[in-house]
């Protein structure tokens, strides 16, 4: 989750970098920080929902790759069958991984953003 908010949070400073004199054009004309802040804070969630989404599958596919050689030793030394992770929690690390991606882009922008 730290990784994340590092990531995260620095592709939105880079983000806001680049777009600098959008900025401050939108703070001359009277933005609030408010209207500057949302699209920024959509994008770090964007990037974070991708991101989770596409670990969650790269974990299903190993899973359904790996699941007939491992199973079976698994059920003998263990007597454990494998399953893999149930639809709410995949979908809840999915929506976390939004939250943590807004939550990093909001953080990233409360230090930088200062026009």
């Amino acid at each position: 989750m730290i990784c994340v908010l590092a990531v995260v949070g620095n592709t939105i400073r880079l983000a806001v970098a680049g777009r600098r004199e959008e900025v401050e054009v939108l703070k001359l004309c009277g933005a609030t920080d408010g209207f500057v802040r949302t699209p920024f804070v959509l994008e770090g969630a964007l990037q974070g929902f991708v991101a989770a989404l596409t670990a969650v599958v790269v974990l299903l596919v190993g899973y359904l790759l790996l699941r007939g050689q491992v199973d079976d030793t698994l059920a003998t030394l263990t007597g454990v069958r494998a399953t893999f992770l149930s639809p709410v929690v995949a979908l809840g690390l999915v929506l976390g991984g939004g939250a943590v991606g807004a939550i990093g882009s909001a953080v990233s922008l409360r230090r930088y953003l200062a026009v």
